[in-house]
């Protein structure tokens, strides 16, 4: 049975039975991780039928931000009832730098209520309902289970999602015990009296500046200049229009590359068969251009011919700068756009800085011992090199 908008499940586990029978081998082979949300806003206090609270999201994420679908694959309301959303097959609009590709991506759902202290709490039918998604994925699949808030920018938390009333180690634990029913007593929400949610600052970025005019060089977050603001304009003058930030002043075009111009190239690249990775090279400016990029898009990167000895010198740099495209000056600037490719490419917030977040998330794609750290010579940095070698990373 194919995935089709809207449709209601009464449970978790009804949908859970149906997912693994008309899905299972997709959820095995390419989705990473189970992604949680709140929606912070509807709460409890709303008493539409889940089906009409997803229809609005859908109706906002499509016709106010001009995404190409609701952001979420599914949606589960406070009676525990699961609505169909975004095709699974899909990359969710989940978090920056953390929506994976369309080989390989997060699953993401959408909790009804705000489960920041002091307000809803996560129990009942609904948890049931969340609880057997996130073990089936979590337990049957043997993928991640990440919060929201987990996926961080500049090493901060972006947001409290799902919430700062639930507490991640208690929802494993019950995530792992889960035999099909949540447990009549206990949830995991841990209210107190605090009366407004807790805030994150808004973490600092740094910006560097970028000259000329853009002419299909990569541009990525953390850029600022005319490049970025004639991306911009192009996006926002395209054909269904790809705005960075709609009812903003100028629809978002200020000439930074910010996480909304960042998801509105993932959008417009979605929708136009690229690969949404969120950076704008080539073939995005191709595209942008009505150009084809059919050519592009199905070309095998050139295989490298470098030394497999585990260290990462010049010549590796250079490899990764011609595999992904960009400038080939065998040097890693800060930030880096061969960085920022590559970050992109394992699933992490691409500010075009290595470090250990980085490092950890190449180390899994290759399967190689996770520390965060780049010995010499490195087992990860050899698995990099066969793969340039091989012109597949």
């Amino acid at each position: 049975m194919s995935w089709t908008a809207n449709k209601v499940f009464n449970n978790g586990k009804d949908f859970v039975d149906w997912l693994d029978k008309n899905y299972g081998s997709y959820v095995s082979s390419s989705i990473s991780r189970v992604h949680v949300h709140h929606t912070y806003k509807p709460d409890h206090s709303n008493n539409q039928p889940t089906v009409d609270l997803h229809r609005n999201m859908r109706n906002y994420h499509v016709n106010t931000n001009g995404w190409q679908d609701v952001a979420q694959h599914i949606t589960i309301g406070k009676d525990g009832k699961i609505v169909l959303g975004r095709n699974i097959t899909m990359m969710p609009a989940s978090a920056t730098g953390y929506n994976g590709t369309s080989a390989s991506h997060p699953f993401m759902f959408e909790t009804i209520g705000n489960f920041d202290k002091g307000n809803d709490i996560l129990g009942g039918s609904q948890l049931d309902s969340v609880l057997a998604v996130c073990h089936y994925i979590h337990v049957t699949k043997g993928k991640p289970c990440v919060f929201h808030r987990e996926c961080l920018i500049n090493g901060k938390a972006p947001k409290t999602c799902p919430g700062s009333g639930l507490d991640k180690s208690k929802f494993m634990t019950q995530v792992k015990a889960y035999k099909g029913k949540a447990p009549s007593s206990g949830t995991v929400s841990a209210p107190n009296t605090e009366t407004k949610p807790a805030t994150v600052s808004k973490p600092k970025r740094t910006w560097t500046k970028v000259t000329g005019n853009w002419t299909g060089q990569t541009l990525g977050i953390g850029e600022y200049g005319a490049p970025v603001k004639q991306l911009q304009t192009m996006l926002a003058n395209n054909k269904p229009p790809y705005y960075p930030n709609k009812g903003a002043k100028n629809n978002g075009v200020d000439s930074y590359y910010g996480d909304d111009t960042e998801d509105a190239v993932r959008r417009f690249q979605s929708m136009n068969g690229l690969t949404a990775d969120g950076m704008a090279g080539k073939a995005t400016y191709a595209k942008l251009n009505g150009k084809s990029t059919s050519a592009p898009a199905k070309s095998t990167p050139k295989k490298a011919s470098i030394k497999v000895d585990g260290y990462w010198g010049a010549a590796t740099t250079k490899a990764l700068q011609r595999y992904f495209g960009t400038p080939v000056d065998g040097k890693i600037s800060k930030p880096s756009p061969m960085v920022k490719a590559l970050q992109a490419l394992v699933g992490v917030t691409a500010d075009g800085y290595l470090g250990p977040d980085t490092y950890k998330a190449m180390q899994r794609r290759f399967k190689t011992p996770v520390d965060g750290k780049v010995s010499n010579p490195s087992v990860m940095v050899k698995e990099l090199q066969r793969r340039l070698n091989a012109g597949k990373l």
